[in-house]
């Protein structure tokens, strides 16, 4: 049996034990219990994992605190560099399952969930409207005018609906009929606020910044997502962002002084560094770490995973002590002092400056540097090709601007023109020049000069400073290896 055939197995195999497991969960005749000692993230893991559609009866069973939290971790699309987006089409398929499932249940998760939330989700799909204002009037000839509705209208509770498409229109009619019918009061509030949104529009006037009414709406529920993700731990983007920013230019402190704490940091790591029980706050600080390399940092141009950050994570920690270990000298000791002195590191320094001491390193001795080198190297590559060279010299550039701000990953799009001329370098390059700079496989393959098949996305996480080294070999191959 061949490897793909085996791993193909494998996946079937895995898949059959989920949808398995879940039906034995749905199955259940404790159902409501079980889905109560549910974390939220399982709930979304089993949703994602068997889809939205296998899991009403799940949904249905759910608190609203449940499911508010994995709305929060289901309709916002994760941006490299940008805050989360809401995703409506996503909102949709939601509405689709709440539809299938009993009209109580429905009303119930509606009108407990984020107010913001369902009406801005809800304006992307209907606009409401009064019905008085599409009464016929006379005409000038005394005949009234007749308004002949379409397949997308519908007259609920005195409001007018009409759908913007007809993907979820039939979902949204059933579940604003339930509505109607099991909680009057939450119909009218969401209604009344979808109809406010509808009849919104732009300011007339000089102030072309402020956000639309349903711009504004979203923004506020994307605010209100944050509070409540703080409150369980997590790092908003924001904050990810600029800790990270921050980490990358972190300062070695003189021998035997205080580092000082990173004070985003320590809004989010209550543990002090000094705490006795040394595993928990080693713990609490890995797990900010973590979070915020998932939430503020990308890799591919993508968002990281959270297997991902983990392992840039503790490879960051390792190269940080590979550093500090060369800055004392304690690089040359043999393997016996050196992992005591690890030991040392790791009760005496807590991990998030130990991460900040790789982070820098990771950003001014390989983001920096072979930006640097390529960007030197392309003012001597030429092509017979006018639009090769063309990309060519848009990619110079745009080198020269973004590692001069300071964020040479920007270069991400116009990297493709490398392509053309050498495709395992533009392979390595992409994981060089990640936000979150990653040791592509294929870049050992180019050094080693071996004929390999390797994953063009396969990668190795820095974690010492030889790895580091192996990097900067390969910028300085560049001039050879592209003007050959």
């Amino acid at each position: 049996m061949s490897k793909h055939d085996r791993s193909h197995r494998a996946v079937v195999h895995l898949r059959d034990r989920l949808a398995d497991r879940l039906a034995r969960l749905l199955d259940s005749p404790d159902l409501p219990q079980l889905v109560a000692r549910l974390a939220p993230e399982s709930l979304h893991h089993l949703i994602r994992t068997n889809g939205l559609d296998a899991c009403g009866p799940l949904l249905a069973a759910a608190t609203p605190d449940q499911v508010t939290a994995v709305l929060d971790l289901d309709l916002w699309q994760t941006l490299p560099e940008r805050d989360d987006a809401f995703d409506a089409e996503r909102f949709g398929a939601w509405l689709e399952v709440l539809a299938d499932i009993d009209a109580a249940s429905a009303a119930r998760l509606l009108t407990s969930l984020d107010r913001d939330l369902v009406v801005a989700g809800l304006s992307q799909h209907v606009r409401v409207s009064d019905p008085a204002i599409f009464l016929p009037t006379a005409s000038s000839d005394d005949e009234a005018a007749v308004r002949v509705p379409d397949d997308l209208e519908a007259e609920i509770g005195g409001y007018l609906v009409r759908g913007r498409d007809t993907d979820v229109w039939d979902a949204i009619v059933h579940l604003f009929l339930a509505l109607e019918s099991e909680n009057a009061d939450g119909f009218h509030a969401i209604l009344r606020g979808c109809r406010a949104l509808s009849n919104s529009t732009p300011e007339d006037d000089e102030l072309d910044a402020l956000l639309l009414e349903p711009e504004q709406m979203l923004h506020d529920a994307a605010i209100a997502r944050e509070d409540r993700r703080a409150d369980q731990g997590y790092v908003t983007a924001n904050d990810a962002r600029a800790f990270l920013e921050l980490a990358r230019h972190a300062r070695p402190t003189p021998p035997g002084a205080a580092k000082p704490r990173n004070t985003i940091a320590a809004a989010y790591v209550r543990a002090p560094a000094t705490d006795p029980t040394v595993h928990a706050a080693r713990a609490e600080e890995l797990a900010f770490l973590v979070n915020a390399l998932a939430a503020g940092c990308s890799l591919y141009n993508r968002p990281m995973t959270v297997e991902e950050a983990g392992r840039a994570v503790m490879g960051a920690c390792d190269l940080g002590i590979d550093v500090e270990c060369g800055r004392d000298g304690s690089g040359d000791a043999g393997l016996l002092d050196r992992a005591a002195y690890r030991n040392d590191l790791l009760r005496d320094r807590d991990l998030v400056a130990l991460f900040e001491t790789g982070w820098t390193y990771l950003y001014e001795s390989v983001s920096l540097y072979v930006a640097r080198r390529l960007a030197a190297v392309l003012k001597n590559v030429r092509s017979v090709d006018p639009t090769t060279e063309r990309d060519l010299a848009t990619l110079a550039r745009a080198l020269d601007r973004h590692t001069t701000d300071g964020a040479p990953w920007r270069v991400q799009d116009t990297l493709d023109v490398v392509s053309t001329l050498d495709l395992p370098i533009w392979a390595s390059l992409l994981g060089l020049l990640s936000e979150c700079p990653v040791l592509p496989r294929v870049l050992t393959a180019v050094l080693e000069k071996r004929a390999a098949a390797v994953t063009a996305t396969a990668f190795d996480c820095f974690a010492t400073i030889d790895q580091v080294h192996q990097a900067q070999t390969f910028a300085d191959t560049l001039e050879d290896a592209l003007l050959r």
